[in-house]
């Protein structure tokens, strides 16, 4: 039993840390924001958010452009909270990154996995076929980390 204490004790802590660093991480990307966002930026993002649908056919966009939804809700939380959009705007992009997920899911359902996405995106690079000499992606390796693996 004291095994098991210690152990959920390890966890929680574990917990608290990496939340703490997600909170840290969000108030480095709102200062960031802040300091990048230009008269450029907030015109762009005001057009692309006019109205609900834009905003969720916009947040379908860069899901779909990224391959992450998580990453653009971040993201859009970060513009929230740099006053660069509104939370209705953010609304509307959060469900289109959510639609932007779903049809991610059904390119793969109806291609397969035999088509190369890092290979059709890197057609459309400035680099063209000569990016993964410069940007080798998708990486060969992927982990999780001794974060997981923690020896606690």
């Amino acid at each position: 039993m004291q095994f098991g204490l210690r152990r959920c004790k390890c966890r929680f802590s574990s917990l608290l840390v990496v939340l703490g660093l997600f909170i840290v991480g969000m108030i480095i990307l709102t200062d960031g924001l802040r300091g990048l966002s230009g008269e450029a930026l907030r015109r762009f993002l005001a057009e692309s958010t006019q109205t609900p649908f834009r905003g969720a056919i916009a947040g379908a966009i860069t899901t779909a452009a990224i391959q992450s939804s998580s990453a653009t809700t971040v993201i859009t939380i970060g513009f929230v909270s740099a006053g660069l959009l509104t939370f209705s705007q953010a609304l509307g992009i959060i469900f289109g990154a959510n639609i932007g997920t779903t049809l991610t899911g059904w390119l793969v359902a109806i291609v397969g996995f035999k088509l190369k996405l890092g290979t059709v995106i890197l057609a459309a690079h400035p680099f063209g076929s000569h990016a993964e000499t410069v940007w080798p992606w998708p990486p060969s390796e992927l982990s999780a980390g001794p974060l997981l693996d923690s020896a606690c």
